[in-house]
């Protein structure tokens, strides 16, 4: 008969969690996850000496002083994710006890030093779209440890006007519950990760505000990485952008923005979903998707649009703008972030399908 397993107590539940950091102990995975508003613990704790005489490297546990009475103590345990749980007890081989027992300790010293050193952190992840990654695996992309993992992932099919209008009522939840974490803990650092529809992103950007200190990752397609700020070898020589801005005035109470980063917006696509507009283009010499990646090359673009909105609506009082934006995510939501609706006017935002007339469809306001 199999000896019963003994449970840990919730101190030392506690104890183990906090010393793997939430996250896998070989692949790094964050295994706590919250899905608006529910944490949903995908971990689990994996035993280096196993159970039993026929447990994995049970025939090892005399030479590490674990027998029945302590195979359950969370000195032999070892927060994995599913996969790597099953693979350490069926390649026991691969996996033996020395080697599991310095993966645990490696690991827990690697997450001790990021206590030590770093800040925690909270993680809101956004994505709603097929993209170049089905899974975001983020303490492998910041220098922190997680506390919060706010996870928003799921296919975004619905362009209707009721599509979007959910997208913005979820907009609204997940940013409540971002929100009251960020709060919850004392000198948390904020970090996003979005690869969504632009104006999802743009309205996400207005809820957060630039009120609230966070840092917006974007990703990198070609290195299939997250970057915020350029690394130190790129600081000093990033490429210059060469933005340019032009403005036409016919004297209309509507102003419209473009803004071409990754591709082109063309004036004939514009002005078959608006009339009667004052013009405002803000551009790059040569559009392309990898230009704009970095913090230094964002805060450009950003400062750029915040400025010359401003500027024009005091002085022209519009009614309304429209905001045609053709770059990438990370870069949508700090626009969102800069869009005061206290001083400016209602912003309406627009979904490009090429394969569709207008290419550019009406998507929400903000």
């Amino acid at each position: 008969m199999a000896n019963s397993r003994k449970p840990l107590s919730a101190g030392e539940n506690l104890d183990l969690w906090l010393r793997s950091g939430g996250m896998c102990a070989i692949c790094k995975k964050q295994l706590i996850l919250e899905e608006l508003g529910t944490k949903t613990n995908i971990g689990e704790k994996a035993h280096v000496i196993g159970h039993g005489e026929k447990g994995p490297r049970r025939e090892q546990g005399k030479m590490y002083g674990i027998d029945e009475t302590n195979v359950d103590s969370s000195n032999n345990l070892v927060f994995l994710c599913s996969e790597h749980h099953k693979l350490v007890d069926t390649q026991k081989d691969i996996y033996p006890a020395e080697k599991l027992f310095e993966i645990k300790k490696n690991h827990e010293e690697f997450v001790m030093s990021r206590l030590n050193i770093n800040n925690k952190s909270i993680a809101l992840i956004h994505k709603t779209m097929h993209g170049p990654i089905d899974q975001i695996i983020l303490p492998q992309q910041i220098d922190s440890v997680l506390v919060e993992c706010i996870s928003y992932q799921e296919q975004f099919m619905d362009f209707s006007q009721k599509g979007w209008e959910k997208g913005k009522v979820d907009n609204e939840g997940i940013h409540k519950i971002f929100i009251d974490s960020y709060k919850a803990y004392n000198g948390v650092r904020a970090e996003i990760f979005p690869l969504s529809p632009i104006p999802l992103l743009i309205h996400l950007g207005t809820l957060i505000s630039d009120t609230v200190p966070v840092t917006v990752y974007q990703y990198d397609r070609y290195s299939q990485v997250w970057v915020s700020a350029a690394p130190h070898h790129l600081m000093g020589v990033l490429p210059d952008l060469d933005l340019k801005v032009s403005y036409t005035n016919v004297q209309a109470k509507t102003l419209t923005c473009m803004i071409s980063v990754s591709y082109p917006i063309h004036l004939e696509d514009v002005k078959a979903v608006v009339n009667d507009f004052d013009l405002l283009n803000i551009s790059v010499a040569q559009p392309s998707v990898d230009l704009v990646l970095y913090r230094e090359h964002v805060s450009q673009v950003v400062k750029l649009f915040k400025s010359n909105v401003e500027k024009l609506h005091e002085k022209n009082r519009y009614n309304d703008i429209h905001l045609f934006y053709a770059g990438p995510a990370g870069l949508a939501v700090e626009l969102g972030r800069c869009i005061n609706k206290n001083t400016l006017p209602y912003i309406h935002l627009y979904h490009y399908r090429f394969r569709e007339l207008p290419r550019h469809q009406f998507a929400l306001t903000v």
